[in-house]
């Protein structure tokens, strides 16, 4: 549940810089918006490996299990932990399709030139794309050629700001975390920004800003999009918004500094760090900190491999009980057989406590749990 919160407070600040830099250029709320889906990419891991906030002894709970016995019945609970992994394999398997797909896309193109810029042609291509190459419909050669350069153009300014490959990155942080309506926002929100980014980008090269916002119009109405996880230039969404900031004439188009960026980042570190070690939980017992107690245990089965070999010893686990009184982080601290080891977790996953407080309110608790193995 904490990394939970710590994702609304990365998504939340992000968002909100967002908003601050809204009379800053479109290239400075993209870059804030990436740095945010990076961080909460990178926010799992963090958690996992910044030292604990405190050294006070863990609750230690000891079961035994033989290899005479059988296992108990389980009782059964619904694994939170399968529902997010569902989930985020909808939108992995959905990257994978599309990126399938543009491979499909780029193998059967032709390639071609426009204005010096190097494209491909094709006839499965729907929209105009910017990938590892810049791919074109095939009927793209009988545009006018003002609006095929805006179009090429466009897309050619996506690869120069590595627009494709902040998009896989967007893509997994929203499968990491596809469950919070946030990232999903945060999500949309920068890929607005990224179209009025290049927009601006393509007005450097010299295009009257009318004309574009026409070409831009007209791109609109003949292209029906189909996903890909590729930036297009046919996207329809948002497009009166698009328009109204190219025709803006106070508006400013400025590029991210290469300063900028790196003083983004290092502020972006500096913030993410101690917000991936901030602990409010787990506690560890000790003070007005009270342990967890058991109140309903499935025992480990024995393997038939660890039975024949004799094995027999203690699997130590180090878990986080939840105020939901759930076993939750179980991590092998002390591994006996891979068999055993597998089955301890097993078990343990579906044990069930009476959650452990402080000052009287169920809080998350740390716990080492000893597994005996006994032959008989």
């Amino acid at each position: 549940m904490i990394l939970i919160w710590k994702a609304t407070l990365i998504l939340s600040a992000g968002l909100a810089t967002s908003f601050v830099l809204r009379r800053a250029s479109a290239s400075y709320r993209h870059f804030a918006l990436l740095l945010t889906m990076a961080s909460l990419l990178a926010l799992p891991l963090l958690d996992r490996v910044m030292p604990a906030s405190t050294n006070l002894p863990k609750a230690l709970i000891t079961i035994n299990a033989s290899a005479a016995a059988t296992a108990a019945a389980a009782v059964p609970s619904f694994q939170w932990g399968y529902l997010w992994l569902a989930g985020s394999l909808l939108v992995l398997v959905r990257l994978g399709a599309g990126l399938w797909r543009l491979q499909s896309m780029t193998r059967a193109a032709q390639p071609g030139e426009v204005d010096g810029i190097a494209v491909h042609f094709g006839d499965s291509v729907p929209v105009p794309l910017a990938w590892s190459k810049i791919l074109l419909p095939a009927d793209a050669r009988a545009w006018d050629p003002a609006v095929l350069r805006s179009v090429v153009l466009h897309e050619h300014c996506h690869t120069l700001r590595r627009d494709p490959l902040a998009e896989v990155l967007c893509t997994l942080a929203c499968a990491m975390f596809w469950f919070h309506p946030l990232a999903w926002v945060a999500a949309a929100q920068l890929r607005r920004e990224r179209e009025q980014a290049c927009d601006d980008r393509v007005l450097e090269f010299g295009v009257n800003p009318a004309d574009y916002a026409q070409h831009m119009i007209d791109i609109a109405r003949w292209m029906r999009p189909s996903y890909t996880p590729a930036p297009c230039a046919g996207e329809a969404s948002h497009l009166e918004t698009r328009v109204t900031a190219v025709l803006d004439g106070n508006r400013s188009r400025r590029r991210m500094s290469v300063a900028a960026a790196i003083t983004a980042v290092v502020l972006c570190i500096g913030i993410i760090v101690p917000l991936a070690s901030a602990q409010e939980g787990p506690y560890k017992v000790g003070g007005d900190v009270k342990p967890p107690k058991l109140s309903h245990h499935v025992e480990p089965k024995y393997t038939q491999e660890a039975r024949d070999a004799k094995i027999a010893g203690t699997v130590v686990l180090s878990i986080v009980v939840t105020t939901e009184g759930i076993a939750d982080q179980i991590k092998v601290v002390k591994g006996l057989d891979a068999g055993l080891d597998d089955n301890a977790v097993t078990a343990v996953s579906q044990w069930r406590f009476t959650p452990g407080t402080k000052a009287g309110k169920p809080v998350a608790v740390q716990a080492t749990i000893e597994v005996n193995f006994k032959l008989l």
